[in-house]
């Protein structure tokens, strides 16, 4: 069933953790994405198969954090509820600890603002690199700059990106 398997894509919202599951209006949204990730990345049959977990809706993570407070839901959260890159650093850090492998570059996390037409193409030029390459150990993660700026409701589209959510090891990525 999974052997022709180049990678695995994985989505996160970065505001799910201040929602529940639809099916059982219980369940946080956060907690059940974070366990499904767990079963997943450490099916043995998916052990040479790379990840890339992208983490999305960075541009409605500072709306969330206002209306939600990030360390009620992840209790061992110990950084400021306000500052967004501490929470995907936390996150970030709480997903690849889910993985129980050996395998290095297995995952790469990149944090990805949609509403940015050059982020997702960079994104999915980054999957088909991945594909042709057979891991993701020639990039990095690097954080969104986005969350230094003022948040600001239905004005211009959001483009925050100094220049991309990943680098190539060797230099930068990119056209």
């Amino acid at each position: 069933m999974y052997e022709n398997v180049d990678v695995i894509v994985f989505t996160v919202s970065l505001t799910e953790f201040g929602t529940v599951c639809y099916e059982d209006e219980m369940t946080n949204r956060a907690w059940e994405s974070l366990e499904c990730f767990s079963r997943v990345v450490n099916l043995p049959v998916l052990k040479d198969v790379p990840f890339i977990l992208i983490f999305g809706k960075a541009d409605a993570l500072p709306f969330m954090t206002k209306r939600v407070r990030f360390g009620t839901v992840f209790r061992n959260y110990s950084g400021n509820d306000d500052d967004c890159a501490a929470i995907v650093n936390y996150l970030k850090d709480r997903y690849l600890k889910e993985y129980k492998g050996t395998e290095t570059g297995k995952i790469l996390p990149v944090v990805l603002n949609v509403l940015d037409p050059k982020a997702v193409e960079n994104v999915l030029q980054i999957m088909v690199d991945v594909i042709l390459e057979g891991n993701t150990s020639s990039f990095t993660f690097k954080m969104w700059d986005g969350f230094n700026v003022k948040p600001t409701l239905f004005k211009s589209k959001p483009n925050h990106f100094n220049d991309i959510t990943i680098t190539r090891k060797k230099g930068k990525w990119g056209k």
